[in-house]
């Protein structure tokens, strides 16, 4: 699916976030849709009483998944068969690599909602931090105003 959809972008209405959503959740035990066999193995367990679905986070998160520059096709897509035009699915196989900037972005796209707000109140609170900090140093010299200050250095030097 990768592979045509890095051909034909506009063609699919979900996004390669999507793709990669759901390719991490195969094996993330995240949601029960993707444990056992077959749906009535997941039946028997009573999966649908004890874990989420997938597909119920993926309609949830719909705005996120959803391709802005989607057209449906008339015609039949087929995927590339040469092998120059073929691409390693990046955002997947590397995701976790450290030079990749995708994989901060994407990591904190995985997180729950919970998670996610524990995140940006730890960013939130650095900030506040930093400009206390950064305050503090103004209060310390009363003489000069920051906005005579033609640096931020400078006005956290005074």
């Amino acid at each position: 699916v990768y592979q045509i959809m890095s051909h034909h972008p506009s063609a699919f209405e979900f996004t390669p976030d999507f793709l990669l959503e759901l390719a991490e959740s195969v094996y993330s035990c995240r949601f029960g849709t993707f444990l056992f066999d077959c749906q009535k193995e997941r039946e028997d367990a009573k999966l649908s009483e004890k874990t989420p679905s997938f597909w119920t986070h993926a309609q949830r998160n719909q705005r996120l998944f959803a391709n802005a520059s989607y057209h449906p096709h008339e015609r039949l897509i087929a995927p590339p068969t040469e092998l120059p035009i073929l691409t390693p699915w990046t955002p997947y196989w590397f995701r976790y690599h450290p030079f990749n900037k995708r994989s901060q972005a994407h990591s904190a796209h995985l997180l729950s909602p919970s998670e996610r707000l524990v995140s940006q109140v730890r960013a939130l609170e650095e900030e506040n931090r930093k400009l206390r900090s950064q305050l503090a140093a103004l209060q310390l010299s009363p003489g000069k105003h920051p906005a005579e200050c033609d640096s931020p250095q400078k006005a956290h030097n005074i």
